[in-house]
């Protein structure tokens, strides 16, 4: 993967944003650092990605939205921490952003001591402690407490108010869904790379509904979302060729939000695609294929913003078809998701974690100064 700059770019506030995207770990780092990247753009500020790994056709939309990408070819956590400062002192970026699981404290620190400011993605709240200037988890289920205790200092962006959402939503932020009386149409998502081929489940399970004497599912019909790192697209689209019910596959989708505006109801893996669907008030019912996904998926289903299926490894088609049916036929309960799940996010957090950022950046300090923080 060769460094590529975009032909025009500001040179104000470069940002770096250190993300990785695979078959095996998914798209839903990048994708969600690709809004804040959106964001910051639109404050007039410039972005670039410093990345182990990307599907090509992932990179190619990096790309076409103005951002650099920067290769991280480094074997080790030292290494990786060293080219991705290099990284960011060559775009000339003062913050550098995070988002991964294998990125801890000592990474955080190296890049502090290399005099960058430094913003954590964790939604996992791993760490012992955090060595940031910026700590930011857009779950419902966002723990105070945990990371008052664990990031002391540190400014904490906390919860739905800073879900990041692609610039594909934005247009989006004031529209008002109507409810159907009789639910027709589902949007089926099992993110950029379904290493555990829910995909494939939920088609059959949803075929179900196409059987003959499955007449409360009658003029039911399917659109398949299969995310650009989804090795198993000819097995997807045999499933849906073979499906009792009209289905369509979708690959590599750019407007997730006209997808998501066109359904009556979806069934999603959990993730920030739960934030996406929310906004535009889209019942759903949401599925854990990782176990990063349970609490938050668990969060949003108490708070009457979904229907929580469970786990990936505990489902069985005729449990998913028989609460989707149930779903579709009843009115009042997506009339409920829907409202609930609007009410939880408006749109707008890239906007307040790139206005946040701005602010440290005005307050004077330098980078590496801050007791709490320094290396």
């Amino acid at each position: 993967m060769r460094t590529v700059m975009p032909d025009k770019a500001s040179s104000q506030d470069p940002l770096l944003i250190r993300a990785d995207a695979s078959p095996t770990i998914g798209t839903g780092h990048v994708m969600r650092c690709l809004a804040l990247a959106q964001a910051w753009q639109s404050a007039g500020g410039r972005a670039g990605f410093a990345s182990r790994e990307m599907p090509d056709r992932l990179a190619a939309r990096l790309r076409a939205e103005g951002c650099a990408i920067f290769p991280i070819t480094a074997g080790g956590p030292a290494e990786d921490a060293r080219m991705t400062a290099a990284a960011a002192h060559a775009a000339g970026a003062s913050w550098v952003v995070t988002d991964g699981y294998a990125f801890d404290e000592a990474m955080h620190g190296r890049l502090k001591a290399a005099g960058l400011r430094v913003a954590a993605i964790d939604d996992r709240a791993q760490l012992d402690r955090y060595r940031v200037d910026l700590l930011i988890n857009q779950n419902l289920d966002a723990d105070r407490t945990h990371c008052e205790r664990h990031a002391p200092g540190v400014r904490l962006l906390l919860g739905t108010r800073f879900a990041l959402l692609r610039r594909e939503f934005w247009p989006w932020r004031d529209w008002r869904r109507p409810v159907a009386a009789r639910a027709k149409r589902v949007l089926v998502m099992a993110g950029g790379s379904d290493p555990h081929g829910l995909t494939e489940l939920l088609i059959q399970a949803l075929s179900r509904l196409g059987c003959p004497g499955a007449t409360e599912a009658a003029g039911v019909e399917v659109k398949i979302v299969v995310g650009p790192a989804n090795a198993r697209l000819n097995a997807v689209q045999r499933e849906a060729a073979a499906a009792a019910l009209p289905v369509e596959v979708v690959h590599d989708a750019r407007d997730m939000a006209a997808l998501m505006t066109w359904c009556d109801f979806a069934v999603s893996s959990g993730g920030s695609t739960a934030w996406e669907l929310a906004m535009l008030g889209t019942p759903m019912a949401l599925v854990a294929t990782v176990d990063v996904e349970v609490r938050p998926a668990q969060a949003l289903g108490a708070a009457g913003g979904c229907v929580y299926l469970g786990p990936r490894d505990e489902l069985s088609e005729p449990q998913v078809a028989e609460v989707v049916a149930q779903v579709l036929a009843d009115t009042a309960r997506r009339r409920s998701l829907s409202a609930t799940a609007a009410r939880l996010v408006d749109g707008y957090g890239g906007d307040r974690v790139a206005a946040a950022m701005k602010d440290e950046m005005a307050d004077g300090a330098v980078p590496g100064d801050r007791g709490d923080v320094s290396a």
